[in-house]
């Protein structure tokens, strides 16, 4: 739902305003404390059955919801750069289109992910595996001769592969 608000707070092209960039690090912040405890307890519970049974999880499926966590705080950085980027940034309409298009479709694949990795649809995530549109767009952005906009476009790549990490990971869940 925090990453959902990020993406919602960059879209609205009030980026400049410092109350907006400090909403967004306080998400950032909250993602980051999520993925710290989450470490905490697979850290634990690599070592403690007890633990693993009270959480109704054996070593792998602890292993997946951390990399899980993983890939969200990864996420959560990189809506942050970006954010920050675009707030020092003097960019086109167009460039704006660009980039918030790429944001909406990154946020549906990434939404699609999570579905795919908690239904454990290994044919969807194959389907999702396969499809290299977003990362395309996100290339040709970065081999634009504008640097920020290429900048912006190896951010918005890393977003993608947070994504595609969450449904190759499914491909290698236990069925």
């Amino acid at each position: 739902r925090d990453l959902h608000r990020l993406i919602r707070r960059q879209r609205q092209m009030c980026i400049r305003d410092r109350t907006e960039i400090e909403e967004i690090k306080r998400i950032d912040l909250d993602t980051n404390k999520f993925y710290f405890l989450n470490s905490r307890i697979l850290v634990l519970g690599l070592n403690n059955p007890t633990l693993l049974n009270k959480l109704k999880l054996n070593p792998t499926e602890l292993f997946n919801e951390w990399w899980l966590t993983f890939q969200l705080e990864h996420t959560g950085d990189n809506l942050k750069t970006i954010a920050r980027r675009l707030s020092l940034a003097n960019i086109g309409e167009n460039e704006k289109k660009v980039i918030f298009s790429l944001l909406v479709k990154i946020k549906n694949k990434y939404i699609e992910s999570l579905k795919t990795f908690y239904n454990k649809d290994k044919e969807k995530a194959y389907e999702l595996m396969e499809d290299k549109k977003i990362w395309t767009l996100c290339e040709n952005l970065t081999k634009t001769k504008n640097g920020f906009l290429s900048l912006v476009g190896e951010r918005l790549n890393e977003l993608d592969n947070a994504s595609y990490q969450i449904i190759k990971m499914v491909t290698h869940l236990e069925d």
